[in-house]
């Protein structure tokens, strides 16, 4: 995956594209980028790869992970053999063992997820008289926490569920493109009820009640509703929730759109079992289906737990930590507790490293062992030393990724860090770095969507594929290449996207 486009090399001098065409075959050969987006915060994401991964799935090493931060935009490099094939397959060899009792296999990251929550809500609760030390102890023990949520789920459903779509699509080889892509978009949509679906169908059931009855009928709705879901749309950094007044303003607008009730996103079981007879599936394609289904489903537990987490996290003991050290929540969130320690000693230095971290910061991570990297002339010597390049062309217009769900629709591109926005209109293009359960709102009215990242068991992909909303996910650098009000083509048939006029605010 690169960040910079051919159409933009061949402008220069035919010197420097020689350059830039090496310098590319360099990242390409050893360098993979599977995230990129706006993830303005080191926490959860810290805990991830600190632990010793190679040594639980069974591989020599994982390689050199970089999780890399500028202004606030994320980026994820893998090394393209060691993690994200080596890795990968041992994931995927692990996941086949597991999946003799599929149940078990997903309860595990469940609980996972439910215990750390329990504890960083009762940190949180008290956080605003806590003691700088006290802080310490609760990032280290928090890290403990979250570890049990990777190696239970997150490193299953983003490292290993490519590598069982891959053996699922050798499977397939026998048929040709057009049955193979109608077989995956049937059978991958798990039949059970995500947490999202359950979700939107407590929703849709106050949307329908308050259709009938009116919107005072259902206060009690809402607020029970609320109390219990309030952190939904968190995400990483907020911050926006789902408070009593956000809740009715979603019904009160639903009522003045005439907005159907929103309904489960889920598979379809009578077109599964069509599909079946259809294509004559064979016991191994339907258990490896089932497996990705599984996974599909981890994959929006982990949202679940990760929006849950980072409202009590980033939203709360961060709040807290901040004035306790006069700071603001946002340089805040680039706080470790080795960086914390620092404060003791040096309050000016303090200052420094924090406005360096949040202008540019690297955490490089090998086998559990990670350190720290801080500033733009650091950390851009770092990469560079190890033909790591983030560039991207700005000037191309036509940028490719991965068909979810195909069609072709033109529109108005919004760029979205996060789903919060009021004047997204009726077939508008989705631009976001990944999407989550609080976009579906959105995606219902959206004529598209296109995601920075993500592979055909994404949120994006699953939900697209539901609602027949053309989608390509994995476009490289989407959200930077796209600006707010271009108008786009999305060519979901061919998985490409084409600027056919720039557009800005001024086009709205």
């Amino acid at each position: 995956m690169i960040w910079y486009n051919m159409a933009y090399m061949v402008k220069r001098e035919p010197n420097q594209y020689f350059k830039l065409e090496l310098r590319e075959k360099k990242m390409e050969e050893k360098w993979f980028i599977p995230r990129k987006r706006y993830v303005p915060c080191v926490w959860p994401i810290h805990t991830y790869w600190a632990w010793p991964v190679h040594k639980y799935f069974g591989v020599s090493t994982t390689g050199k992970v970089f999780s890399i931060w500028e202004n606030g935009d994320y980026t994820v490099v893998f090394d393209r053999q060691k993690t994200s094939v080596d890795l990968g397959e041992s994931i995927a060899a692990k996941i086949l063992i597991e999946s003799k009792d599929l149940n078990s296999f997903r309860s595990k990251g469940i609980k996972a997820g439910e215990d750390t929550v329990v504890f960083c809500k009762q940190f949180a609760e008290r956080s605003k008289i806590a003691t700088i030390d006290e802080f310490v102890s609760f990032f280290d023990k928090f890290t403990q926490k979250h570890i049990a949520i990777a190696r239970n789920n997150i490193h299953y459903t983003i490292i290993g569920a490519p590598f069982v779509e891959k053996k699922i699509r050798s499977e397939l080889a026998s048929y040709n493109q057009s049955a193979a892509d109608d077989i995956f978009q049937t059978m991958s949509a798990p039949i059970k009820a995500s947490f999202s679906s359950k979700v939107d169908r407590e929703l849709g059931g106050i949307i329908s009640l308050a259709q009938s009855k009116g919107i005072d009928f259902v206060r009690k709705n809402i607020k029970k509703f609320s109390d219990k879901y309030f952190w939904f749309p968190y995400e990483y950094v907020g911050p926006g929730t789902w408070d009593e007044k956000a809740v009715t303003a979603m019904i009160e607008k639903s009522l003045i759109d005439g907005a159907k009730a929103h309904s489960s996103v889920s598979g379809d079981i009578v077109a599964q079992k069509q599909c079946i007879k259809k294509y004559s599936l064979s016991e191994k394609v339907l258990e490896l289906f089932k497996i990705l289904q599984t996974l599909v489903l981890m994959s929006d537990d982990r949202k679940k737990y990760n929006s849950e987490i980072c409202y009590y996290v980033n939203g709360i003991i961060f709040a807290n930590l901040a004035t306790k050290l006069g700071i603001s929540r946002d340089e805040a969130l680039y706080i470790d507790q080795e960086f914390l320690k620092t404060l003791e000693n040096d309050k000016g230095l303090f200052k420094k490293r924090l406005a360096d971290r949040m202008d540019m910061l690297i955490e490089i991570t090998e086998d559990g062992v990670y350190s720290w990297h801080e500033g733009r002339e650091q950390c851009e010597k770092v990469l560079k030393s190890l033909d790591i390049y983030l560039e991207i062309d700005k000037n191309t217009k036509k940028i490719k990724g991965q068909t979810a769900y195909k069609g072709v629709v033109t529109g108005r591109a919004r760029i979205l860090k996060t789903s919060h926005i009021n004047d997204f209109a009726e077939g508008d293009i989705i631009v976001t770095g990944m999407t989550t359960p609080d976009f579906v709102p959105l995606i219902k009215k959206a004529g598209a969507i296109i995601t920075n990242e993500g592979g055909i068991t994404c949120h994006a992909a699953i939900v697209a594929r539901e609602m027949k909303k053309p989608c390509i996910v994995g476009v490289s650098g989407a959200t930077k290449v796209l600006h707010d009000g271009d108008l786009v083509e999305v060519d979901a048939d061919k998985g490409v996207v084409r600027i056919l006029e720039r557009g800005g605010e001024s086009a709205r």
